[in-house]
């Protein structure tokens, strides 16, 4: 079966894709929103909810990218740097296929736009997690020590 940290970012893709759905296009978010906030202006209440909408996105891929990281590093063994372009492959994939589907969608529509700030939210993900030290203590990268390199044959 699947190790944790990979069903995690499988299950994190699962809701992302599913927020991609008619269910949660402008028109069903806009009155929850609005809801929240009665006392703004129809002009302030579409520039917030544009707001509320896209920090979605960037958030939704933030995660996404860390827990993909999380699961190539843990899983696969990559060293990071191979792990954090990995998960930025797999983020921008999801990306476009999630604003793909969403163009095929009644209520929804896809961007390219949405595209490039999934792949931003992404990569904010991804530096944050690299940036902390893996569960086994070892550091994001390895530390530039020197090399010493012994010769073992005996010629002079």
């Amino acid at each position: 079966m699947f190790a944790r940290p990979l069903r995690l970012a499988l299950l994190w893709l699962a809701l992302v894709l599913f927020l991609g759905s008619a269910s949660f296009g402008p028109q069903q978010t806009g009155p929850v929103v609005r809801r929240l906030v009665p006392w703004m202006s129809a002009s302030t209440f579409r520039a917030t909810h544009a707001v509320v909408r896209k920090v979605s996105h960037f958030v939704e891929y933030a995660v996404l990218g860390g827990l993909w990281l999380h699961a190539f590093r843990s899983r696969v063994r990559f060293r990071p740097s191979t792990a954090a372009w990995a998960a930025l492959a797999m983020c921008l994939a999801c990306a476009v296929v999630d604003e793909t589907h969403q163009t095929r969608v009644p209520g929804r529509h896809g961007s390219p736009r949405d595209v490039v700030l999934d792949s931003l939210g992404a990569m904010v993900g991804v530096l944050v997690i690299r940036s902390r030290k893996w569960p086994d203590g070892v550091a994001a990268e390895p530390s530039a020590t020197p090399v010493t390199v012994v010769r073992l044959d005996r010629r002079a």
